[in-house]
């Protein structure tokens, strides 16, 4: 799983539109500075055959910002979702197969701002 996350930080960083923002693994913290982006694993099911297994994890990529307008966590969903759908992840010593967005949901944050959280499912021998 290191390896797949190390892959999601690369793409992050090599991407222009998403450079400038944070990226933190499941949670940031408390002093950083919005907007920012998180990913975790939510789920993973390998898929096994008579001959091969594959790592087949749901991922989840979240915008967060306090903003009273969800408009910029749009914005940036849109550059990740860019960046991610169907786009190859250079994941060391393993063979990605396909990154397939699954569902996307934007919330009003209760403590204020906005969520947009985005699910990949990530296939990967």
């Amino acid at each position: 799983m290191n390896d797949l996350f190390a892959a999601i930080v690369a793409k992050f960083a090599t991407t222009p539109m998403l450079a400038s923002y944070s990226i933190y693994p499941y949670h940031a913290p408390q002093d950083a500075i919005l907007p920012y982006c998180t990913y975790m694993e939510v789920l993973n099911e390998p898929i096994e055959t008579f001959t091969d297994t594959s790592e087949n994890p749901l991922i989840q990529i979240s915008v967060w910002d306090s903003s009273p307008s969800p408009l910029a966590v749009v914005a940036i969903a849109k550059s990740i979702k860019a960046a991610f759908d169907w786009q190859r992840l250079f994941i060391a010593d393993h063979i990605h197969i396909s990154t397939a967005r699954q569902a996307e949901r934007l919330v009003e944050d209760p403590d204020g701002g906005w969520h947009y959280s985005i699910d990949y499912r990530i296939e990967y021998t």
